[in-house]
């Protein structure tokens, strides 16, 4: 169950970005503007929040529920790993070959603390 919530919350964290990124960039209706700084609330950006805040209310509950040494090195890198892949298909970033190298090494990492 555990490992269950643990992918939820690294979905959960990795689309609660990903929406305030996308409401960063996109035309939306404004709800709210938050005045000297330019920030402009929209209603994808109060979803990106609430998913956001979903993924660390999980992430408490996990601490108390997993070993730390386990838990926030694979959560790390997996929402990383998803994040710049999410970010190359829908934003079209590029990444350079260095990146493609971090990442690499990211997943092996994930996998030698997965390994027992």
């Amino acid at each position: 169950m555990n490992y269950i919530l643990m992918i939820l919350y690294i979905i959960m964290s990795v689309t609660g970005s990903l929406l305030i990124k996308m409401a960063s960039v996109k035309d939306s209706i404004v709800l709210l503007v938050v005045p000297g700084i330019n920030f402009k609330v929209t209603l994808m950006t109060l979803l990106g929040i609430s998913f956001y805040g979903c993924s660390f209310l999980l992430y408490i509950f996990l601490l108390s529920r997993l070993n730390l040494s386990f838990f926030t090195p694979v959560s790390t890198g997996c929402v990383y790993t998803l994040m710049m892949l999410s970010s190359i298909v829908l934003f079209h970033e590029k990444i350079s070959v260095t990146n493609g190298i971090g990442i690499a090494v990211v997943l092996i990492g994930v996998l030698l603390v997965v390994m027992k």
